[in-house]
């Protein structure tokens, strides 16, 4: 029994590891957003991501998302992580993570701020005893977007005290939607995070 738990413990270890790709640079943390449900209420969701700043390029790469359904469950997409661009940025700049303070738009930051994800997620599993569901990324290709960035007083976080919302400006994009890939769990490797323009 004791084999038993520190294999299974050594390969939860693995997992994260693997689904944050962390280097030896990077700092890899856990966060708690709230997102938009799309009814005109918020949901809370998890995500798993490791940040670095190289040079002047600040980047933010996601791993495993996490929430609770029903009434989040379409949040798994797309529009998730647009969300989260904005959001987990404006975390990290709170915190001291940048060089430099966002101005306000027009003015854009000197950096450039890349963010990337898996185009592929799957429905990993279900905790037992929960209602949450658990994503992992899947897959072999990634979308990428790298940016300067401005905040955007017009627009505001009804999910957080309307707090500005980040802005990203003159974007070079790397899109690759997901293809299903199969397999993997319960709903295969083919939820679908990148857009396709």
């Amino acid at each position: 029994m004791k084999t038993l738990v520190l294999t299974l413990l050594s390969f939860a270890a693995i997992a994260l590891v693997s689904h944050t790709e962390a280097t030896a640079s990077e700092i890899c943390t856990t966060s708690v957003v709230s997102v938009p449900d799309g009814n005109g209420g918020c949901c809370d969701v998890t995500v798993d991501y490791c940040y670095e700043m190289v040079g002047g390029v600040f980047t933010v790469r996601y791993g495993t998302v996490k929430f609770n359904p029903p009434q989040c469950e379409i949040l798994m997409g797309p529009g998730l992580f647009n969300w989260l661009d904005k959001k987990i940025v404006y975390i990290l700049n709170q915190q001291g993570a940048f060089n430099e303070t966002i101005p306000n738009c027009p003015q854009t930051t000197t950096l450039l701020v890349e963010t990337s994800h898996h185009s592929c997620y799957k429905l990993e599993y279900i905790p037992p005893g929960s209602n949450y569901h658990v994503y992992n990324p899947c897959g072999e290709t990634y979308c990428v977007r790298r940016c300067t960035v401005c905040m955007n007083t017009s627009e505001t976080d009804a999910c957080n005290n309307n707090v500005p919302m980040l802005n990203y400006v003159g974007c070079i994009n790397t899109y690759v939607p997901c293809v299903d890939h199969g397999g993997g769990g319960p709903g295969g490797c083919n939820v679908n995070t990148c857009s396709s323009n």
